[in-house]
């Protein structure tokens, strides 16, 4: 599985998308709410569980960050654990070990459903902005079930005094997700929108899935993960 051309450009409406070309065939993330990075680490992550479920290598055509990389073994060995999967790696062009500052903004992905509130309001400190993949719960092609969905998401948002952000892709239309199960895949997907806010984000977190008590789907809690480029 390769990754290559990495590319930005402006949206007609004035939003942000980013595109590269995987085997050849696009995969993009576009958001008239931020603008978007074209982070490598974001493509490589939302295509890590779809690698592994195939034994393939994820060869990326730009330098990746050491730190995002040093930590892809950990969650092969995590995956193979819960579900016997064949396994990949990454190899990219170059490592980066360049630090970036970063504001400090926590995001976190909210779906409106239980987790995304338990998560929303057992928070110690409230994050800077709710982020929501559409393409990935609710189809792109679906309007009816995303206009209903974004009422809830943009008045939650502003209860709650944190911004609202929709990023939109075509991930689960792309030929690389096809056939793999999106309940293993969508933590990658999700990750990835960390990635691609990093000049706004230092911190994505994901509320939990499954209780601990699924051992078929392996531990699953909340986790907070680093966004963008910096030492450690």
């Amino acid at each position: 599985m390769r990754i290559a051309n990495l590319r930005s450009r402006r949206t007609s409406a004035g939003g942000s998308r980013v595109e590269a070309d995987i085997d050849g065939e696009p995969l993009w993330f576009a958001s008239d709410d931020a603008p978007l990075t074209p982070a490598p680490e974001a493509f490589a992550s939302a295509l890590l569980i779809a690698a592994a479920t195939r034994g393939e290598t994820i060869e990326v055509d730009a330098a990746v960050d050491r730190s995002w990389l040093e930590q892809v073994p950990g969650i092969v060995r995590q995956v193979k654990e819960w579900w016997q999967l064949p396994g990949t790696q990454v190899v990219a062009a170059d490592v980066s070990d360049t630090p970036r500052a970063t504001p400090g903004l926590t995001a976190q992905c909210f779906t409106g459903g239980v987790d995304s509130f338990y998560a929303l309001i057992s928070a110690k400190t409230l994050p800077g902005m709710l982020v929501f993949g559409h393409g990935y719960d609710i189809p792109l092609d679906d309007r009816v079930r995303l206009d209903a969905f974004l009422e809830g998401f943009r008045e939650t948002a502003a209860a709650f005094g944190t911004r609202s952000v929709l990023i939109a892709t075509n991930l689960q239309e792309h030929h690389a997700s096809q056939g793999i199960d999106l309940r293993r895949s969508h933590g990658g997907g999700l990750a990835a929108l960390g990635h691609l806010l990093a000049e706004e984000v230092e911190r994505i977190v994901i509320p939990s899935s499954y209780p601990t008590t699924t051992p078929s789907l392996g531990v699953r809690t909340g986790i907070s993960i680093p966004c963008g480029r910096r030492d450690g």
